[in-house]
């Protein structure tokens, strides 16, 4: 006779296998999670980067392209003496040192404006010379530009904030119109702008720069002027990026003061524009630097 095996009986998990499967499930999540948020982390600060890097190239070319245009008589007009028709005390380079634009903005902002003639037969510029808003300056207009830092209320981050940007402003007539003062944001996320003016104040004139002062400097004259030293505080678009009790502290920054012409600076008292202290908003922030020479004069 054969009997039948008994079933076997159907097996839990204990209390202890429990918590333990729980623990390691949380642990497991945990890591997953972490790295997730790592990542992403890495990639929005890696996205601001690009950004700053990109932004500050075309203001820093924008703003050579300018300086560099200062004075320029346009093709045929070389030799013209008085070709320049500017009100007594302007020039054809001239500078304004911390004017706060943009109110309720904390910041102040340098600003500098140029003046040249565009180039091609009178009447139908060849385009070959343009203002900053990219229009063609015809070869008998005389045009000043001027550019500025202020917020843009147009363009806002995600806590509602208008946007900090590089605007210009200019004078110049298209096709005869009236003179109208047009002015564009150029380049986003560019906190503030500071400009030293190298003067040339030798007897005899050689072209050099003998020091570099502010717009505002006592005895300063705009038409010695032979170079120009700009700094831009750029910053990325995104909050809660980096830390600044973490921020590198070098001769240009000590935590969440930027030293837009180094520590060593001797004109702080009458500049102090050229310290800017940052909101604590974790925001990446670069400052780039670049030393243009104005062609027309050196």
């Amino acid at each position: 006779m054969k009997i039948a095996p008994t079933p076997s009986r159907n097996r839990g998990f204990s209390l202890v296998e429990l918590m333990i499967s729980v623990a390691l499930g949380m642990i497991i999540t945990a890591v997953v999670a972490q790295t997730y948020l790592g990542t992403k982390r890495t990639f929005r600060a890696q996205d601001n980067a690009s950004r700053i890097q990109e932004n500050a190239r075309y203001a820093m070319h924008m703003l050579e392209h300018e300086i560099r245009m200062a004075g320029f008589p346009g093709v045929g007009q070389e030799s013209m003496t008085g070709l320049f028709n500017l009100p007594v005390g302007n020039f054809v380079l001239q500078g304004q040192n911390d004017v706060a634009i943009g109110a309720p903005s904390p910041l102040t902002t340098d600003t500098i404006s140029v003046t040249y003639f565009g180039a091609g037969p009178a009447g139908t510029p060849d385009g070959s010379s343009v203002n900053c808003l990219g229009q063609p300056v015809d070869v008998a207009t005389q045009t000043t530009d001027t550019f500025y830092v202020a917020p843009d209320p147009a363009y806002t981050d995600a806590n509602g904030n208008a946007v900090s940007a590089l605007w210009c402003a200019t004078n110049n007539t298209i096709g005869g119109a009236v003179s109208v003062i047009t002015r564009l944001p150029i380049v986003h996320g560019v906190t503030t702008m500071q400009i030293l003016y190298g003067e040339d104040t030798d007897a005899v004139p050689d072209r050099i720069a003998n020091h570099w002062v502010a717009a505002n400097a006592v005895g300063l004259v705009f038409d010695n002027v032979v170079a120009v030293r700009v700094s831009l505080l750029m910053e990325g678009p995104d909050t809660n990026l980096v830390n600044p009790t973490a921020s590198r502290n070098d001769d240009y920054r000590v935590g969440s003061q930027f030293y837009h012409f180094t520590q060593s600076y001797a004109d702080f008292a009458t500049d102090p524009g050229a310290v800017t202290v940052v909101p604590g908003d974790k925001k990446q922030r670069v400052l780039y630097h670049a030393t243009i020479g104005i062609r027309n004069r050196i």
